[in-house]
């Protein structure tokens, strides 16, 4: 949302850790972000039957993160 909102071209990803990057270009502040292994969760849930096995303390810590992300995002934007 925030590249787009800076009308950056991104590519179509799942990646967190490759749209992170992208964003600090613009704001330092996306490095503060661990976005822990959020990527490779997000696909499991897409695709379950991989390696990866979800629990319900992991749900909730990325849940958490995938909030701070948002809420970053929405105060650089309203800054704007």
């Amino acid at each position: 949302m925030y590249l787009i909102y800076k009308d950056i071209p991104i590519q179509r990803t799942y990646n967190i850790e490759f749209l992170l990057v992208e964003c600090s270009k613009l704001d330092t502040k996306f490095l503060d972000i661990d976005p822990l292994n959020l990527s490779d969760f997000s696909i499991d849930i897409r695709y379950p039957g991989d390696i990866m096995v979800s629990n319900e303390r992991d749900a909730i810590l990325y849940k958490e993160l995938a909030f701070n992300v948002m809420h970053l995002v929405q105060g650089k934007i309203s800054t704007l």
